[in-house]
């Protein structure tokens, strides 16, 4: 395909397909702001961390030109910049509840396998599927670390409940596409960052908290 064809793919787009998406474009921008905001402001940051947010800070402005434009290669751009935090944030998860190595290898692959699928057309139906999966994995991650972090535990329970609400309200508002459900992916770009951020803060946590372990047992 093109990398300037231009897809009819979204709601909005669907209703207005002579003018950008501006619901959707303006809204896309709250991703960038609130990922930009948590490195400054989050304490404690770690390296990973920080890689992740300035992914979804790329995904903000990529997803601000695709529903802007409507072109394939903006599609690309902001399709990778969903999957590649959600690999880097899984697979530290898994390092850190100590996973064996074969677990993070296999989910590598299927992230590779989706990066190269996603490029041609017919897989497009797939991707949100796909992407949902790759979410759904922090839920029993979040439960098996809640033994580690049951402290702090609030964090990561209002991140899942807020990706999946958007999530659920984004699917229903697409498929009863009409004027007064275009919110629909608006409602999806604020929760699943702002959720995201949750669950981000949740496991950064957990991982600060593993490394103060090790350093009391190191001075015993």
């Amino acid at each position: 395909m093109d990398y300037n064809h231009v897809l009819y793919k979204f709601c909005e787009r669907k209703l207005y397909p002579n003018r950008p998406e501006y619901l959707n474009a303006f809204s896309a921008l709250y991703i960038s702001a609130i990922s930009y905001y948590m490195i400054i402001k989050t304490p404690n940051i770690s390296k990973t961390s920080i890689l992740i947010y300035w992914c979804i800070f790329t995904n903000g402005i990529s997803s601000f030109l695709y529903h802007w434009y409507a072109l394939y290669i903006f599609k690309l751009f902001d399709e990778f910049s969903m999957i590649i935090p959600i690999w880097l944030g899984v697979s530290t998860i898994l390092q850190n509840l100590n996973y064996p190595g074969q677990y993070i290898g296999i989910f590598t692959l299927c992230n590779i396998f989706l990066l190269v699928l996603n490029v041609f057309p017919w897989f497009d139906p797939y991707f949100g599927i796909s992407f949902a999966i790759e979410l759904l994995i922090l839920v029993p991650l979040y439960y098996q670390a809640l033994k580690y972090n049951d402290d702090y535990n609030q964090d990561g329970l209002r991140g899942i409940i807020l990706c999946s609400g958007s999530g659920i309200i984004w699917t229903i508002t697409e498929i009863n596409c009409n004027k007064y459900l275009i919110f629909g992916h608006t409602f999806w770009h604020i929760g699943i960052s702002t959720g995201l951020s949750y669950i981000i803060t949740y496991f950064t946590t957990l991982q600060n908290l593993s490394e103060e372990c090790y350093k009391k047992l190191d001075n015993i």
